[in-house]
């Protein structure tokens, strides 16, 4: 409730353009992988990255919408478990076909059955631990089916187009106003990515590829 009550405020803050909760966010060093496979298949059942989205996620980090759609109020807990995929992942699973209404199904630990997701969604490729790496095999489930919980903390990423210390005073208002015990970090999505490339600063001279695109997110973790 607190994690959805602060959404709505910060989607409501001047010079927010969209806002969205997230599990992680790219380069972040943060991640879970699992083994995968297409409904039906037979053997091999290749590693794959996962994420954790909320309804509008990709719109605002600027990910192509290919087929199907976003997470929205229809994906709760007790609906069906669902998937949005990149093409890596549509590569990998399904051939490169439309994944699109097909099902895939993810290993779990012993003794407990192997989830079942149908996929709603597919997306553009984007990275996932590193910006040099290739693009990996990646499959978002909403955050509102995922079984263990928020955790110890909530990630927002916002897209923006009003100053950076403007919005921070007001994102600050806003938790304040909600909750006013949570913990704040701000995080510069672009600060986050030189970061990255800094640690592949000897192999190669860095792109600017990400401009504009970068400059206009921030991400905002919220320690409890």
């Amino acid at each position: 409730m607190v994690c959805r009550d602060l959404l709505e405020q910060l989607r409501t803050l001047p010079g927010v353009l969209s806002a969205a909760e997230v599990g992680f966010t790219p380069v972040s060093g943060s991640g879970w992988d699992q083994r995968a496979w297409a409904e039906g298949a037979t053997g091999e059942r290749p590693d794959v990255n996962f994420d954790r989205a909320g309804p509008g996620y990709f719109r605002t980090m600027g990910t192509g919408l290919i087929a199907g759609r976003e997470f929205d109020e229809r994906d709760t807990s007790a609906s069906p478990k669902v998937a949005i995929v990149n093409e890596a992942f549509a590569k990998r699973i399904f051939g490169g076909a439309n994944p699109v209404g097909r099902v895939f199904l993810v290993e779990e630990a012993a003794g407990k059955p192997d989830s079942r997701y149908q996929v709603v969604g597919l997306v553009r490729n984007t990275k996932y631990s590193e910006i040099r790496e290739d693009f990996r095999p990646i499959g978002f489930f909403p955050m509102a089916q995922i079984d263990e919980g928020q955790g110890p903390s909530t990630v927002f990423v916002l897209r923006v187009s009003s100053r950076l210390g403007e919005l921070f005073r007001g994102i600050t208002a806003a938790v304040a106003q909600v909750h006013p015990h949570i913990g704040i970090q701000f995080h510069v999505l672009s600060q986050q990515l030189n970061e990255s490339l800094l640690r592949e600063r000897l192999m190669t001279t860095p792109a600017g590829a990400f401009g504009l695109f970068v400059k206009l997110l921030a991400t905002l973790g919220l320690m409890a």
